[in-house]
Order: C-alpha cells, then sequence, then structure tokens
C-alpha cells in the first residue's frame, strides 16, 4: 500500500500545476471589453463607432457588427478599432468580438447616445419625480436605454467602469433613470425616431472641473500651475477626482446633457476670463456639451 501512496503524492502536485497553469493561461487569453458594452447598448449613429479593450500582446481582434468587420493586434496588452459610421436602427443585432475567445452581446441598436453629466437635479431619478408612478407605469419604451455609472473616486484616469448594464425603459427598471435624461429622451425620439442611450454619470455638488480632463486645463497657461498645486488635495466632490467616468465618456457619441449649469458660476479654478468649456471634457474635437437648467421638477 506504501507504493501506491506514494506514486499518488507524486502525483497530485503535478496535476494541481496542470490545472493552475491552465487556469492562468485562460485568464490571460480572454479578450475582455469595458463593462459600458455590454447587451442592449446603443451604439452612436452617423459617426465612428470606437470599440477598445484588452487582450494577450500580438492577438489578432476581429470586431463584428451590422455586417461591418473591423480587425486589430494587440499591443501592450490593449487593442481598439473603429466601426465606420452607421445608420440608426431599433432592430436588436449581435455585436460579436473575437480573439482566443469570443465575446457576444446581444440585443445592441444604433441611434443617439447621450452622457447624463451633473449634480443632483441629473442624478434626480424617475421614482423622485412628479407623478412618478403613473410615469414609470407608462414606461414602456425599450428603444430607450440607460446604463448608470456608480460614484467612485480615482486620483487617475481609470481604464473602466463599475457599472452595468444596459437597461431598457420598463415599468421594472425605469425608476431608477435620470429623470431629466428619461424625459429628455422621451421628447426627442418622437421627433428623431431613433433608439435613445442615456449614459447616466452623475454626482450631487459637483461643478464643471470634475469632469474636465487635464487637456482642458492644459489648454490654458495660466491655470496649469493652480491646477497642479490643487490636484494632489481635491476632495471627491472638485475637479480631476470623478477620474472613473473617462471610460464612459469615450464611449458616448454625442455633447452632453449637462444639468450643472449653475454650478459654474463660482469656478473653484479662475479661468482669467477664458472659455474654458470649449476645450474640455473631450480632447478628439468632439462637440463638448449642451446645458439643461431648471429642476425636473419644474420641467416635468
Amino acid at each position: 500500500m506504501a507504493r501506491p501512496m506514494k506514486s499518488f503524492n507524486r502525483f497530485r502536485p503535478i496535476v494541481s500545476a496542470a490545472i493552475l497553469a491552465a487556469i492562468s493561461l485562460a485568464a490571460h487569453a480572454d479578450v475582455k471589453l469595458p463593462v459600458i458594452f455590454s447587451d442592449r447598448m446603443v451604439l452612436q449613429r452617423d459617426q465612428k463607432v470606437p470599440v477598445w479593450g484588452w487582450a494577450d500582446e500580438g492577438e489578432k481582434v476581429t470586431v463584428e457588427f451590422a455586417g461591418q468587420k473591423a480587425e486589430t493586434t494587440a499591443k501592450g496588452g490593449k487593442w481598439s478599432v473603429a466601426l465606420t459610421p452607421l445608420k440608426g436602427s431599433s432592430t436588436g443585432a449581435k455585436f460579436t468580438v473575437s480573439g482566443k475567445n469570443k465575446v457576444e452581446f446581444n440585443d445592441v441598436v444604433v441611434g443617439e447616445v447621450w452622457f447624463c453629466s451633473g449634480q443632483s437635479n441629473m442624478e434626480w431619478a424617475v421614482s423622485q419625480s412628479k407623478n412618478a408612478k403613473d410615469e414609470i407605469a407608462a414606461a414602456n419604451n425599450p428603444r430607450i436605454r440607460h446604463i448608470k455609472i456608480p460614484r467612485v473616486t480615482a486620483a487617475t484616469p481609470q481604464d473602466d467602469v463599475k457599472a452595468g448594464p444596459w437597461q431598457a425603459a420598463t415599468p421594472q427598471t425605469v425608476g431608477s433613470f435620470s429623470a431629466v435624461g428619461y424625459f429628455f429622451a422621451r421628447d426627442i425620439q418622437k421627433e428623431l425616431d431613433v433608439p435613445i442611450g442615456l449614459i447616466g454619470c452623475n454626482w450631487g455638488g459637483t461643478r464643471i472641473e470634475p469632469w474636465t480632463p487635464p487637456v482642458g486645463f492644459q489648454s490654458v497657461p495660466a491655470l496649469k500651475a493652480d491646477f497642479a498645486d490643487k490636484l494632489a488635495t481635491f476632495p471627491a466632490r472638485t475637479p480631476q477626482v470623478i477620474l472613473e467616468t473617462q471610460p464612459a465618456l469615450d464611449a458616448a457619441g454625442k455633447p452632453i446633457l449637462d444639468k450643472a449649469g449653475k454650478a459654474t458660476t463660482k469656478p473653484v479654478l479662475d479661468d482669467k476670463g477664458k472659455q474654458k468649456s470649449r476645450p474640455v471634457l473631450d480632447g478628439k474635437g468632439n462637440p463638448v456639451f449642451n446645458v439643461s437648467s431648471g429642476s425636473p421638477l419644474s420641467i416635468y
């Protein structure tokens, strides 16, 4: 009996090592995308659609959607492609990303994507709005979709956010949607007749500066020194701390529906009369933001 037991003891670490190696290999091989990509997501119509993620060095990655195929090779553990402009479509389709593994997202539509930023007025949920019970009961519009980005602070820009998934507007889900975002989406959808995607990324009490990346401040020389001095001591609601939102902002194809217009009347950083809103939020030349003023209780 001693000999078989001895053989088993030698065999066990070999099996364990093989299992660990297989698990490690599988973990490294997976093609991954940010959580902003999920089932029921809305892609921006009529402009290039950025798609990005992570994979092994040198891994070939293929993105397929709506008859398009975009291919690339991962470098430094990252990859990105851009789909050519898509026409609006309410027909849900499959979105596939393939490498050593395959990732599939279902019921993906194409329309208008809006980034809903701002203070508590934008954060205010449908469940808190006037006639909430009736509004929630009547919300059966799968072409209006929402994803909520939670409050998380970071001292440096993040590669991903802790959010998702995208949800279609139904009586079971709409109560947690941004009220301003939802009623805005409902109104413009009547005019545009395309799906509307809302990225709910808001934080009560914040000013415009937290939503401004370094490129926005660096474009105004007078702000550089002040920005550098204050960055290290900013509390959570002040500039450059809410940096986990950037991946979500990258996914938004349209201007930002901002509900914090009044918050910029006393900026933390004096812009010396310069127009700071023009270059901020997106250093890629995309439109920046639209401002919606007033309270959701008085508007709707």
